[in-house]
């Protein structure tokens, strides 16, 4: 550590402890006639006030209606060899208010540190501690400003604001580039006048028999609210009318619902009542962000067919397309909608068709469910990259495929929503797909309609997950009998250790056979150590109370 470094870090923990000195306390300290200055540590040996070293600094006047004003103590130490470097050191402390509310000025120093001639001279340091302000304190303090050569901030500013004026100067001189244009051939938006400005739509009325691969849409205005909200786990949907049901769905900038997520192409899906006897049809809406900035109209017309619709369908919304929405609402300083019942059908898919290893793709469901496969589809990461070269060019073919996607997203929605809602005695769910019902049905409390779906199940030959599922839905319905028959027949055809667990539960506590329970545990249950060692020790004990009873 340096001279100057040692001699203001001293200096620094002993300031609290000094007392305000006054300048003929000097000539007493050079006579030895001090007794304070006498007990000091030997760093403060050297005179205080050396005859040729000038002042440090010249303490403030005491301040009006102050208690107490401090004084000044100022000492110079000189470094001999000529390698130090020099430092100046100022250290100002100023006095913080009494709890009485007068003000009292604390002690007030400042020690300056020079080097020899011979010296170069080294960097300032300058620390302040000031009282907070106040208008009845006036904090006294002293503090040496060691000047140090002229900064080129000033000139750095004003060659930044000068290339700042450069380039919005170059781009004042461009050519205004104009919005691309959608209405055309290719792209046939139509531009609508709103309240909230110029919309970009386009509509498309699909009749009745309008089919999503082997499955038509028109169901879906007659499905069955109450089997809807079992499969969703919703019992809100249930006072829901599918006839009136919003189908939604996004085109984004980014697979993240973050602030820099833009909605640039929303569909919207509904039923209309029909007219002049035409059947009811699906009417297709697709609201397009012509360019960044334009999303005030479209979030509008969303906000309008919220409040219009009884229940809200996405697939996958509840996780992204809504987080989406909201957060565009909220940066548009928009009020959020009140959104209806939300079936989300990416739930309902996966619980159903888990037997099929559908995961959570609409083109897979789409594939393996309703037998439709797209063509010449735009990949869901490469619709961001579509939109992105459309405000760069301009071009309106780039879009073509993502209308394309977005359309095909919101018609198979209603195509599930119809087959989903379909009523279970004429359902053309394949019977894999019935075990997964049953087991929804289970969760969401109807265990007697979850009975028949899985005995359905069976009768189709959906297998050994057909028998699981009754058996376990027939033990929760208290149907012990029937459970045991089923786990008895799964345990012929299947090597299961959680079927041997429930036949020994059944057998120890149903059948009362604690002969052919004690013998499944040992042959292996699937627990852990601890339980089957408790299970086996208790069946045990079981086994020789009725060995003793028969021999009594």
């Amino acid at each position: 550590m340096a001279a100057g470094s040692r001699f203001a870090s001293r200096l620094a923990r002993l300031a609290p402890t000094l007392k305000p000195l006054a300048p003929n306390d000097a000539e007493r300290a050079r006579g030895g006639g001090g007794t304070e200055i006498d007990r000091a540590p030997p760093m403060f040996a050297a005179p205080l006030f050396p005859p040729k070293a000038p002042a440090a600094a010249v303490p403030p006047s005491p301040p009006p209606n102050a208690a107490a004003a401090g004084s000044s103590f100022a000492a110079v130490e000189s470094s001999t060899p000529p390698s130090a470097v020099g430092a100046s050191l100022a250290v100002a402390t100023a006095s913080t208010p009494s709890s009485a509310g007068s003000s009292a000025a604390g002690p007030s120093f400042a020690a300056v540190e020079s080097s020899t001639p011979s010296s170069a001279v080294g960097a300032s340091l300058a620390v302040a501690t000031a009282s907070p302000p106040s208008s009845a304190v006036a904090g006294a303090s002293l503090a040496a400003v060691a000047a140090s050569p002229p900064s080129a901030a000033g000139s750095s500013l004003a060659d930044l604001r000068a290339r700042m004026e450069a380039i919005l100067a170059r781009t004042r001189s461009e050519p205004r580039r104009e919005p691309p244009r959608v209405d055309v051939a290719e792209l046939p938006f139509c531009v609508e006048d709103t309240p909230a400005g110029p919309l970009h739509v386009r509509t498309v009325r699909h009749g009745g028999e309008h089919r999503i691969g082997r499955f038509p849409v028109a169901p879906a205005r007659r499905a069955d609210a109450d089997l809807l909200a079992l499969l969703a786990l919703d019992p809100r949907l249930a006072t829901c009318d599918p006839a009136r049901a919003l189908y939604l769905d996004t085109e984004t900038t980014g697979l993240g619902p973050g602030a820099g997520t833009v909605a640039f192409l929303v569909g919207l899906a509904w039923f209309d009542p029909g007219s002049s006897g035409a059947a009811p049809g699906l009417v297709v809406e697709q609201l397009l962000v012509r360019r960044l900035g334009e999303e005030g109209p479209v979030l509008a017309r969303i906000a309008e067919r919220l409040g219009r619709a009884s229940m809200l369908v996405t697939f996958n919304g509840k996780s992204f397309d809504m987080p989406v929405l909201r957060t565009r609402f909220v940066m548009g300083r928009m009020a959020i909608p009140i959104e209806p019942p939300h079936f989300d059908l990416v739930h309902v898919a996966r619980r159903l068709h888990k037997a099929r290893g559908v995961g959570a793709s609409l083109g897979a469901v789409e594939r393996e469910v309703l037998g439709f496969v797209r063509e010449d589809d735009v990949p869901s990461g490469e619709v961001s990259a579509c939109y992105l070269h459309f405000l760069r060019t301009g071009d309106p073919r780039a879009l073509l495929g993502v209308v394309d996607h977005n359309a095909w997203d919101v018609v198979s929605m209603a195509a599930l929503v119809g087959l989903y809602g379909e009523p279970l005695e004429g359902t053309q769910l394949e019977a894999g797909d019935l075990v997964g019902v049953a087991r929804t049905l289970k969760r969401a409390g109807s265990a007697d309609l979850a009975f028949e779906v899985a005995d359905a199940a069976v009768a189709r030959g959906a297998g050994s997950d057909a028998t699981r599922a009754r058996a376990e839905i027939a033990k929760a319905r208290g149907d012990k009998a029937r459970a045991l028959a089923d786990f008895e027949a799964l345990a012929e055809s299947i090597d299961d250790a959680g079927v041997r667990l429930e036949l020994a539960k059944l057998y120890e506590h149903h059948a009362k056979d604690v002969a052919r329970a004690l013998a499944l545990v040992e042959a292996g249950t699937g627990e852990a150590d601890a339980p089957r060692s408790r299970r086996e020790a208790r069946l045990r004990r079981k086994l020789e109370k009725q060995a003793t009873r028969r021999l009594l």
